[in-house]
């Protein structure tokens, strides 16, 4: 279980949240109001409005975030009010109006909250704080209860032991990995300076941070806790051996023989999309200090220009004797909040051309590179977007069918995360999984399906296998016929008769 807050540039009326949100009925799995006094939620939403319109704030009234739950995991309603109202109490929220939209069109189903920011009670707009935070450990507990599948959580996210969200091998799992290597140098080691030139070699070394040690890259700001490699390296367990901890001069050490890279898993370090990303995030380095540099530069030379300007100012007030000393001082105050406006105005130009600069040359990271990539139609980005481990999860509104054929056909929306390109056609959509075409959505659009399945036999084998419920089957196998699509499923047949059902049942 995942929670995430949306934000928007432009603060919307909450009732322009709850149209989108409930504007395609099909994908609606359940939606209802807490904290509101009526049963028509015209009225619930008026009402919502016109507490917003108390608040004198000028701030966005309105909360929005959604929790989303793994693929196959899949909540009732009560277990889904639940869930919400522990979200809003951990935020502060819990006596905020709020409306619950949970969305069933998409392989993950999740739960979109919007909060009314305005307290009912003090009529003040309230911002929680640290909210990430806050719903991130909601999400923890929420797992143990229902017992669903774990997620990662954000909390992991810190200098100990910098995980990489966006695919690559974590610092942490990458010394956890090498800890049966390190810990076989360890204990050859017989005094703090055997040790310091056995981690050496991996490019580590260990340090002193709180009440315990940490093993930390050399070359980057990457640690963790020495103890979580192996508790032989517990703060008590080497002192006992070693002694009391003893520095070393990190250039007298020895040159490693491995680095960590952060190599993502299943991906050889001269693969070539990997070599590209490197490459890629290196020039964006580059460009990024260039570009700073030459900012900086600029910036310091129109202040020392507006410095000399006023201190050109000062001296010729100064030199001109027939000027009244209180008209003089007049003059300068002038000049002095000029220099002050004329300050703020070059901060305020440095910091947005900073944020510009930064904005364009932010490192996009290896996940998202490799989308960009495979939506390019790249099939080595494809390939390894497809061998990340994936749950497969079979729906009775679903249906798969084997393929043999694997090109690329054009027009696809998007790529996803697994690798699978994305056809929409209507309400219904097409997901090329690269062995397997995955069918989703509502069949009783049957342009939409008919445009599906048009595409597939255009671009893919004519005889397939298809993976469903025998109803779905029937339907299928219907509609194909009834448009005369020069399609064949091998294991259904349009016209089978009763005992041929039965068999096919029992597939």
């Amino acid at each position: 279980m995942i929670a995430e807050v949306l934000t928007r540039k432009k603060s919307r009326p909450f009732k322009g949240l709850a149209d989108y949100l409930n504007g395609k009925p099909g994908r609606v799995e359940t939606n209802f109001f807490i904290n509101c006094s009526f049963d028509d939620p015209e009225l619930n939403l008026k009402e919502i409005k016109a507490l917003q319109t108390v608040a004198r704030s000028e701030a966005d009234k309105t909360y929005h975030f959604v929790i989303s739950l793994r693929e196959g995991e899949k909540l009732n309603n009560d277990e889904i009010r639940r869930v919400v109202n522990m979200h809003l109490k951990a935020l502060g929220f819990e006596n905020h109006q709020a409306l619950v939209t949970a969305h069933n069109d998409t392989a993950n189903f999740h739960i979109h909250v919007g909060v009314n920011k305005v307290c009912p009670e003090t009529e003040r707009t309230i911002s929680p704080y640290k909210d990430f935070e806050k719903l991130d450990k909601t999400c923890g507990k929420l797992e143990k209860i229902f017992g669903l599948q774990q997620d990662n959580r954000i909390g992991q996210r810190t200098n100990k032991t910098k995980r990489l969200y966006d695919g690559r091998q974590s610092f942490q799992e990458w010394v956890s990995d090498l800890s049966p290597e390190i810990m076989n140098q360890v204990e050859k080691a017989r005094s703090w300076s055997d040790l310091h030139t056995a981690l050496a070699k991996y490019n580590l070394c260990i340090r002193q941070r709180g009440a315990g040690f940490v093993i930390s890259d050399r070359d980057n700001k990457l640690f963790m806790k020495a103890s979580a490699v192996d508790r032989k390296l517990s703060k008590k367990s080497l002192e006992d051996l070693l002694g009391s901890y003893e520095k070393t001069e990190l250039r007298k050490l020895p040159k490693p023989d491995l680095v960590y890279e952060g190599i993502p898993k299943g991906v050889e370090k001269q693969n070539l999309i990997f070599t590209e990303f490197k490459d890629s995030e290196a020039t964006k380095k580059q460009t990024r200090n260039e570009k700073l540099n030459i900012l900086y530069d600029q910036h310091g030379k129109k202040i020392l220009l507006l410095k000399d300007w006023y201190t050109d100012c000062k001296q010729d007030l100064q030199k001109d004797w027939f000027m009244a000393k209180r008209e003089r001082n007049m003059v300068l105050n002038r000049h002095r909040q000029t220099m002050k406006e004329k300050l703020d105005q070059y901060y305020r130009e440095l910091q947005t051309q900073k944020s510009e600069i930064i904005r364009k040359t932010s490192p996009v990271g290896w996940k998202t590179f490799v989308l960009n990539e495979a939506q390019k139609g790249r099939g080595d980005a494809l390939y390894i977007l497809r061998n990340k481990p994936k749950k497969l999860v079979s729906s009775e509104k679903s249906f798969s069918i084997i393929k043999r054929s694997k090109i690329i056909a054009p027009g696809f929306n998007k790529v996803s995360g697994h690798g699978e390109l994305i056809y929409t056609f209507g309400k219904v959509q097409l997901r090329d999984a690269g062995n397997k075409l995955n069918f989703f959505g509502d069949f009783s659009d049957e342009k939409g399906l008919v445009e599906a399945l048009k595409l597939v036999s255009t671009n893919y084998d004519k005889s397939l296998v298809i993976n469903g419920s025998h109803l779905i089957k029937r339907n299928i196998s219907d509609v194909i016929h009834r448009n005369k699509i020069d399609l064949e499923f091998m294991n259904f047949k349009v016209n089978q008769g009763r005992g041929a059902e039965k068999q096919d049942r029992g597939r």
